[in-house]
């Protein structure tokens, strides 16, 4: 036994000896590896981005956390380079978003320091990766319109921001380039630091502006007011003096003048900076900037292509300074010229031939009182009627045609539809049937499109309309179905919006419970008799504003021959409707286009 034991004891000794080995490197490992005291590595994120106008070198690079908290920068101080690019990181969980902001350095296109601070921000910091945030005039007006929207500085604000800084502050960017988060390359240095360029050189003339004798009074003295009024007014996605607190029709007037000034320089490729000789041209100063930003790259701002956005934003600009300096000739024909432009196309060499006026004789008190302030600058979005928010007011009717308490009906616009919640409250199926009636008594519910900016513009739309029976467009079996079309001429000054019949027929097709065919039966009205929509007013505060009424239940009372898709059953069940519209622009609150309108309800 002893010597069965001896060897049981033997064995384990052996196990335990080749366990040591193990057992260290585990303990290591717990240890976090010899001497690592215990402490993880901290895992971190990339930034890195390029800043200017024109390109800056040397610039300062700080950041703040979510918290407001500066963030300490390992190699600080951290330096834009030769080339205008700067990199950093920061640990990956930094309260999001950081803002990035680029102080001091050396404009290359210009030589002298730059003249405010360039800031951008970045909403994610994925941990152990990359993420691109260029700061540039762009960048900076947008993170500032971020922070005047309600929330602040959130992801959600910055994309609707964004928007709103290149919808009507673009100077000629890429429609598709972010510039917040577009890497520059060689297939897109010319676009952007033509377009940074500009837009730097606009907010420097906006606070110039305010030194120039005979310039309306209590225009910002410094960029970063300037930048903070700007963003202001672009809240609401329209430069009309009419965004939120800061936003001032002084400075709404100042900006259409610059900004169409400035835009004229581009498309002639004068845009004019100062530099320690003075105003030069800075076409050859861009052009060296370029090859520096990007080395082997041949600059020729010269040859960028203009794009719709930047002729329909110069064109409003200067359309809107005409019309304060009380419709001033040379204005007219700069925005005549800017409307002769093809997106797409290079422009023609001296393509505007304009003189445009001195700020100091267009944005004067006397001509911002006489000729309409603030309601004349709704224009800034010219081409379309844009949605105060994406939602509409809807009011239903009893059968004594008494209006009901409203409904807002919250809407999703995507992939060119706007697609609104079904009311909380059942339409009253009682006054649906009065509309269907031999002599229509009825009033239909009413859908209020309730509208930030109207353009200056004027067209015929085509309007179809459907109701029917279900929740889809598609008709099946035993299902009523009307569907109207007709035109409609409309025409928009800035300010009022007016419809008037168009010259023509309108059409309508029905189909009853007991139809079993594909056609329907079609009758011929007049558009007059056809329209379903009207224009209103909504009391907001601290003003009225301008809506867009759809009564989309008068198709059944355009004429007696629609009522047959109704008459004799009754109103009670759920019903789908649609309105496209063609050759009437609708934009969302956040800028993004439509063309339908779709819901459901229920009557009882």
């Amino acid at each position: 036994m002893f010597k069965q034991f001896s060897l049981k004891n033997k064995d384990v000794s052996m196990k335990l000896a080749m366990l040591m080995p193990v057992m260290l490197l585990m303990s290591l490992a717990s240890c976090g590896g010899g001497g690592g005291g215990g402490v993880a590595a901290v895992a971190t994120a990339t930034v890195g981005g390029s800043a200017g106008d024109g390109p800056v070198k040397n610039g300062v690079v700080t950041v703040v956390d979510a918290n407001g908290v500066t963030v300490a920068l390992t190699g600080a101080p951290i330096l834009s380079d030769n080339t205008g690019h700067f990199t950093f990181t920061v640990p990956a969980s930094t309260p999001a978003p950081i803002k990035v902001t680029v102080t001091g350095g050396t404009d290359i296109v210009t030589g002298q320091t730059s003249s405010f601070p360039l800031v951008t921000a970045v909403t994610t910091l994925p941990a152990g990766g990359s993420v691109t945030g260029n700061a540039n005039p762009l960048s900076t007006l947008a993170v500032a319109t971020a922070e005047k929207l309600g929330g602040g500085l959130t992801a959600a604000n910055l994309v609707v921001a964004v928007n709103n800084v290149k919808n009507t502050l673009g100077f000629g960017i890429d429609p598709a380039i972010n510039p917040i988060s577009t890497p520059i390359n060689a297939a897109n240095v010319n676009n952007v630091v033509r377009a940074y360029e500009a837009a730097g050189e606009f907010i420097r003339r906006i606070v110039a502006a305010a030194t120039t004798p005979g310039v309306v009074s209590g225009l910002p003295a410094s960029p970063a007011a300037a930048i903070a009024a700007i963003a202001a007014d672009a809240t609401d996605g329209a430069l009309d003096g009419k965004g939120t607190a800061g936003a001032t029709t002084a400075v709404a007037s100042v900006v259409a003048f610059v900004q169409a000034k400035v835009s004229a320089e581009l498309v002639n490729n004068a845009l004019m900076i100062q530099t320690a000789a003075g105003a030069v041209n800075a076409t050859n100063a861009l052009n060296l900037a370029i090859g520096v930003t990007q080395p082997g790259t041949t600059g020729d701002i010269a040859a960028v292509p203009l794009t719709a956005a930047f002729i329909a934003q110069a064109q409003t600009a200067a359309t809107a300074a005409s019309a304060l300096a009380g419709g001033n000739a040379a204005l007219t024909t700069l925005s005549n010229e800017f409307g002769a432009l093809v997106a797409g196309n290079v422009a023609p060499v001296s393509a505007i031939t304009a003189v445009v006026p001195t700020v100091g004789t267009v944005a004067t008190p006397g001509n911002i009182t006489a000729n309409g302030g603030a309601a004349t600058l709704i224009v800034a979005s010219a081409s379309n009627f844009k949605l105060t928010a994406n939602s509409v007011v809807l009011t239903d009717f009893n059968a004594a045609n008494n209006p009901q308490p409203t409904q807002t009906l919250a809407g999703t616009v995507a992939a060119g539809s706007m697609t609104l919640a079904a009311p909380a409250v059942n339409i009253i199926a009682a006054n649906l049937q009065n509309l269907a009636s031999a002599t229509p008594i009825g009033t239909s519910p009413k859908l209020a499109f309730r509208l930030s900016n109207l353009p200056v513009a004027a067209g015929t739309a085509t309007v179809t309309a459907l109701l029917k029976d279900g929740t889809t467009a598609t008709r099946t079996a035993a299902q009523r179905m009307v569907t109207l079309v007709f035109n409609v001429d409309w025409t928009s000054d800035g300010t009022t919006l007016t419809l008037t019949a168009a010259a023509g027929t309108a059409t309508a097709t029905f189909f009853t419970a007991a139809d079993t065919t594909t056609t329907g039966v079609t009758v011929t009205l007049t558009n007059a008799s056809a329209n379903i929509l009207s224009v209103g007013t909504a009391v907001t505060v601290p003003a009225t504003q301008a809506q867009l009424n759809a009564a989309i239940a008068n198709i059944f009372s355009t004429t007696t021959a629609l009522g047959k898709a109704l008459t004799a059953i009754q109103a009670v069940g759920t019903y789908f409707y649609q309105i496209d519209f063609t050759g009437f622009p609708f934009k969302g609150a956040a800028g993004t286009s439509f063309t339908q309108v779709k819901g459901t309800f229920t009557a009882q």
